[in-house]
């Protein structure tokens, strides 16, 4: 296990989050701290961890160390708090009540709103993890399943993906959304766009290629049509939804509703076929319907037919 060396497990937890008491039993959050550890180990490739987590049980300087801690221990911490608002004994679950007047339960929106921090909290550390690996080209790192899936695809990191669709945390969304980028990718954008798509994959000019450009914007923006109807829904932060309205002339300070969720994918998957167009007009270097069709302006009185 990353933590709990010599048993100074409840102290770690201490310094890594701020809001685990070091007097606690650090058995009574081991569970947990066991899926979280599973959790983050999936995320940077099982090699990566079970080499950091060698390092730390034998003393061994590495500056992974404390950034694979953090996550696991935020995760961890808010597992345990959840689930030890009541406690479970055998006569049923208890609310306890604190015999000091001067403390008060909390509020539901309250133990809400720190368990909304403390995932905030986890995903930032997660983020600031996978940045550092992919800066510093960790080559262990390049051994897990989504570095490896992500070297066929289009877009290879989340910092490429925040170009073609801004988001917050681009590299653990990136992780989030590998499975919808492939399907995009292999559903629409490589059909559509025929021999030499391999080819694209490979580029890496500088500047970008139009080509390049518009079948990555296409991507990014089926990929996330496909996550908002599919879900996990949570996975996708509020803002994207609210923020995307907002561009759109839609904006207000209310939760996305269902519908709101189903109009954003709807738009998002029509923007992508619109980049798609975009790419075709890019590969064959002119405008493939021009010969055949007027252009019309909607903000002309009059049309031809």
């Amino acid at each position: 296990m990353i933590l709990n060396k010599d048993d100074k497990g409840a102290s770690e937890l201490r310094a890594l989050t701020g809001n685990y008491a070091a007097n606690n039993k650090f058995s009574k959050i081991e569970g947990d701290v066991k899926i979280a550890s599973s959790e983050v180990a999936n995320i940077i490739g099982q090699t990566l961890f079970n080499k950091v987590e060698a390092d730390y049980l034998q003393g061994n300087a590495n500056e992974l160390i404390e950034m694979i801690q953090r996550p696991i221990a935020y995760m961890a911490c808010l597992r345990f708090f959840k689930k030890n608002d009541l406690s479970h004994e055998d006569d049923g679950r208890k609310f306890k009540l604190a015999s000091d007047t001067t403390e008060k339960l909390p509020w539901e929106w309250q133990l809400d709103r720190d368990d909304s921090i403390m995932l905030d909290n986890y995903y930032e550390s997660i983020e600031i993890l996978l940045r550092h690996l992919i800066t510093t080209g960790n080559e262990d790192y390049k051994l897990s399943n989504s570095y490896k899936l992500s070297s066929g695809l289009l877009i290879k990191s989340g910092q490429q993906f925040n170009e073609y669709f801004s988001i917050q945390r681009s590299e653990r969304m990136y992780i989030v959304l590998l499975p919808t980028i492939r399907e995009a990718q292999m559903k629409l954008i490589a059909p559509s766009y025929g021999t030499g798509f391999n080819a694209l994959i490979e580029e890496n000019q500088v500047p970008e290629s139009d080509v390049h450009f518009a079948a990555c914007k296409a991507t990014a923006l089926l990929a996330m049509s496909i996550a908002l109807n599919r879900g996990p829904i949570q996975l996708i932060p509020s803002a994207v939804i609210r923020g995307y309205m907002a561009e759109n002339g839609a904006a207000n300070s209310s939760p996305a509703s269902i519908e709101d969720i189903r109009l954003v994918a709807k738009s998002l998957e029509l923007d992508a076929k619109d980049w798609l167009e975009r790419m075709k007009e890019a590969r064959d270097g002119f405008k493939a319907e021009s010969a055949l069709l007027h252009s019309n302006d909607s903000n002309n009185k009059y049309f031809v037919i």
